[in-house]
């Protein structure tokens, strides 16, 4: 292989990194927006058993493998892309790249997975929402909290993606 394919090589692993972490990134941000635009406030005129009914049913099935691939996806390729970059790390593209894994990393996935995990398993332990005795101060417990922090998340991944993007544009530009 001459230096000029190793060169294209690099270019189109690079290249490929950055397109496949914008659509993940697209993807999960589109995930959160849609929790922030109409699954929560669809739920949010829900008399309270038939909220911590729905939210129940939707974080039973929502672990999934149509899911996981943007979840996790977004922050390994994001990772992935920032790695393949790390000679350029001065220059706009990779800063963006940097940013986007790091905003996503800590503001979607963490986050995710320190505040609204455990809120959705406390939902879940609580058992069936016909058998919960105070359904108003379950739901004031939980979807105020869970509802602040998607908005922060969805915030988080839309920066991440846009960062991302601006990074996908920057390369295209060479």
């Amino acid at each position: 292989m001459s230096v000029t394919e190793a060169e294209n090589c690099t270019f189109n692993a690079q290249s490929a990194s950055i397109f496949a972490a914008t659509v993940a990134l697209g993807l999960i941000a589109g995930f959160f927006y849609a929790y922030e635009v109409s699954v929560m406030r669809g739920f949010a005129i829900l008399p309270d058993r038939d909220f911590i009914a729905s939210m129940q049913a939707v974080n039973a099935t929502v672990r999934n493998m149509s899911f996981a691939p943007s979840f996790f996806g977004a922050a390994f390729l994001a990772a992935l892309a920032a790695l393949l970059h790390m000679r350029q790390w001065n220059t706009p593209k990779a800063l963006c790249i940097f940013a986007a894994a790091a905003l996503y990393s800590l503001g979607g996935l963490i986050l995710t997975m320190q505040i609204n995990v455990p809120l959705n398993q406390w939902l879940a332990d609580l058992g069936p929402a016909s058998a919960i005795p105070d359904p108003a101060a379950v739901r004031l417990a939980y979807e105020p909290k869970w509802v602040l922090w998607n908005l922060i998340r969805t915030i988080n991944s839309t920066i991440a993606f846009t960062l991302m993007a601006t990074a996908l544009w920057l390369d295209g530009r060479r």
